[in-house]
């Protein structure tokens, strides 16, 4: 009788051991998703950094040549 209550807790033991390393294992794996998704937020993030930087670039260019356009059609009228 005594063998098997031993059994019994040891079978218990087991089965919560069990359901721990199943929680454990599943946090693991919720852990490495958040990892995962906020790893492609940030490079999506500095993608958009560099266009941001690209586009400012152009906005800079374009506002030279405008100033010098309109240098130029001063000029003219004089």
């Amino acid at each position: 009788m005594k063998s098997q209550i031993e059994q019994c807790e040891l079978l218990l033991e087991q089965q919560q051991y069990q359901e721990l390393s199943n929680e454990i294992n599943k946090m693991i794996e919720e852990e490495r998703e958040q990892e995962q998704e906020l790893q492609q937020k940030q490079e999506y993030l500095q993608e958009q950094e560099k266009q941001l930087e690209q586009l400012k670039k152009e906005e800079e260019t374009l506002n030279e040549y405008y100033s010098e356009q309109f240098t130029h059609l001063e000029q003219e009228k004089k």
